[in-house]
């Protein structure tokens, strides 16, 4: 009777310990990150973990002067992650400073998480933004970025969310943020996220949802093919490459001189000096680029597009 109790029991313990609450991840958020004074500010915790049961919390709210709590509280758990607001106008904006929020957990497991805000008297305004794609003309299959410059005033959140359309293609970013405090700042999108696997012209759309409502636009095209130097109908070389004074252009008769154009990395065309011009029988020419400022330049011509640097 003893050895058949015992190994119920010991059944029941196996079968408990199975079900209890492990928790494998906690954090805290506030919102927003910058609030202005007496303005309602928020957090919310996030619980992941295993097993079920009841886990017991509570809130608390400081600057390591002032201090206050909530009582402790309970929530039931199923295994699926927990999201756990704080009461609303229950974190203190009545006072400037910064002030630290902590979400305890009592129990199953005794540990914290916490994040912080800053209440301030002036509240965040854009004065000044524009957005530009580098380069603006780019190769196929090559990385666009597009940057927004925003000036502004106070301090605040950026609310934002990036738009990306070429030849009817489109997609769209996840809402973002970016804190501003005081300094400009530059929002710019994801390595490789603008297309440009395909040849044409592509629009970005940066949208700011708060704290004022602003459209940005700008366009970047998608150029042709890389050069080579290999042999074909519209062969096309440059050299010497990279070049101090004058760059020679080599080309096919088919493509004719009067095509030719210059791009910076901005896509902002530059016009082509020219010290030889090129019948279709002779089929190259010389560019002066002896005032070029030094960089990376492309040239033009026809359907083909190439990259030079300038020293």
């Amino acid at each position: 009777m003893k050895l058949l109790f015992a190994s119920v029991l010991l059944t029941v313990l196996i079968i408990a310990s199975s079900f209890a609450v492990t928790i494998t991840n906690l954090s805290v958020k506030c919102t927003p990150a910058i609030v202005q004074i007496n303005l309602p500010e928020t957090a919310v915790a996030t619980i992941s973990g295993t097993g079920t049961g009841q886990i017991s919390y509570k809130w608390e709210n400081g600057d390591g002067n002032q201090f206050h709590s909530t009582k402790t509280l309970q929530i039931d758990f199923n295994g699926n992650d927990l999201k756990i607001p704080v009461d609303t106008n229950w974190l203190w904006t009545s006072e400037l400073g910064n002030w630290d929020v902590k979400f305890r957990i009592v129990s199953p497991d005794s540990m914290f998480a916490e994040d912080n805000y800053e209440v301030v008297t002036n509240p965040f305004h854009i004065t000044n933004s524009n957005l530009n794609c580098i380069p603006s003309l780019q190769l196929v299959n090559r990385q666009v970025t597009a940057m927004a410059n925003i000036s502004g005033t106070g301090y605040g959140v950026i609310n934002y969310y990036w738009e990306n359309r070429l030849n009817g293609n489109f997609h769209s970013s996840k809402p973002r943020e970016a804190v501003f405090n005081l300094k400009d700042i530059i929002i710019q999108t994801d390595t490789a996220w603008l297309n440009t696997s395909e040849i044409g012209t592509g629009q970005v759309t940066l949208y700011i949802t708060s704290p004022d409502t602003i459209t940005l636009q700008a366009i970047y095209r998608v150029g042709l093919s890389e050069v080579t130097s290999e042999s074909g109908n519209e062969n096309f070389t440059l050299s010497p490459n990279p070049a101090t004074d004058e760059l020679e252009i080599s080309y096919s008769p088919s493509i004719k001189s009067g095509l030719v154009e210059v791009y910076n990395v901005f896509g902002i065309k530059i016009p082509p000096r020219l010290t030889s011009s090129a019948t279709p029988q002779e089929g190259n020419l010389r560019l002066d680029v002896s005032l070029l400022p030094p960089g990376v330049y492309f040239v033009k011509v026809g359907e083909k597009l190439g990259k030079f640097v300038k020293m």
